[in-house]
């Protein structure tokens, strides 16, 4: 009789200790059925489904919430697991709302059993991590790209000529420039103006090249470019572009002036190393003119 009393308090504990993981868990809990509709969902998933009552969302499905694409590989994932009783453990998906902002979540789905041991639907916990997928997006952006002026920097430059050092990307040409005045800017107006002039010079050749090529901030004053398939005559008219384009933006405080220097590689003989330093000396001989 003692045992008997014992477990009865057990299973009301456990009652409990759901009842409470429904209520007060900042995770998202949901059972769906065979069809994937929802048959049961917990406050925290209600709030993000912008519904107020749990009890709304019985008998939808994630199309009625989330953008279509989202949706359709939800219910193959769980359709997937009804068929063969496997879970889902640990995936990272990125939710796409209708009209909202889109979400990074971890996700766990498995079965749901009867107590005959038959699959009746699916079983699933969501757990959001957007900052964190933000925060590594952010290392990976910074580990590429040069944080002032948003161009890629030095290493992934030197990555990428290694890789469209091919036949097939001839005739390569490589532009590089120096940026005319940036000690002058920072001695008389101080380091945020002389900032100020990097970013611009940086969104001129945004501006300039093609989404294909590859810019980049070289050193300090001095930027970089990979054009695949462009010829010297190409190459001419892109650096015509960029200097009318530093004579339009400049200002009597702020003149933006670019020396530029260019080599093409149209034989897979010549070394892309030696077409950058001629490259550089044409630049550096532009300066000096």
């Amino acid at each position: 009789m003692a045992k008997k009393r014992k477990n009865e308090k057990f299973v009301i504990s456990e009652s409990q200790m759901i009842s409470a993981l429904m209520e007060h868990s900042t995770d998202s809990i949901y059972f769906k059925d065979l069809k994937s509709r929802f048959v049961l969902i917990n406050k925290a998933l209600a709030e993000r489904l912008g519904i107020k009552d749990p009890n709304e969302a019985v008998g939808k499905t994630d199309f009625d919430f989330f953008s279509e694409e989202h949706a359709k590989q939800a219910y193959d994932d769980e359709q997937n697991i009804i068929k063969t009783g496997k879970p889902i453990v640990d995936i990272e998906e990125k939710e796409t709302w209708h009209e909202k902002e889109d979400r990074w979540v971890s996700t766990i789905k498995m079965p749901f059993y009867a107590k005959k041991g038959k699959i009746v639907g699916t079983f699933g916990i969501s757990r959001d991590i957007t900052d964190r997928k933000k925060a590594e997006e952010k290392i990976v952006y910074l580990s590429f790209h040069d944080g002032l002026t948003g161009l890629y920097n030095r290493a992934y430059f030197d990555e990428e000529l290694n890789r469209l050092d091919t036949e097939r990307q001839l005739p390569i040409t490589i532009v590089m420039g120096d940026l005319n005045g940036l000690k002058l800017i920072n001695d008389v107006y101080g380091h945020s103006k002389g900032d100020m002039l990097l970013r611009n010079i940086a969104n001129i050749l945004k501006g300039s090249f093609r989404k294909e090529d590859i810019t980049s901030r070289w050193g300090g004053d001095e930027f970089i470019s990979i054009l695949p398939k462009t010829s010297e005559k190409d190459a001419r008219s892109i650096i015509k572009r960029i200097k009318a384009l530093c004579e339009e933006k400049s200002t009597t405080e702020m003149p933006i002036s670019i020396s530029l220097g260019a080599s093409t590689k149209k034989s897979s003989s010549k070394n892309i190393y030696d077409i950058l330093k001629e490259a550089e000396n044409k630049m550096y001989k532009s300066k000096i003119t």
